[in-house]
């Protein structure tokens, strides 16, 4: 094989990654995906619902 036969480029790469995946079942890696997944979501619409509340709240206080 030589370098014209090679398509593609690297963009980012996640050190170490493919030992963890490598050690990991698909089961462990389906949870740690959701894992990743779900709690920033989460974070996200807790600060997005914490700050609606903190808007009614400076609304509603008297001047």
């Amino acid at each position: 094989m030589n370098a014209t036969q090679i398509r593609g480029e690297v963009r980012y790469h996640v050190a170490y990654a493919g030992y963890v995946a490598a050690v990991l079942d698909t089961e462990q890696k389906r949870t740690g995906v959701t894992v990743l997944v779900v709690v920033p979501l989460g974070y996200a619409e807790l600060s997005v619902v914490s700050s609606r509340g903190g808007a009614r709240r400076a609304e509603v206080m008297p001047a």
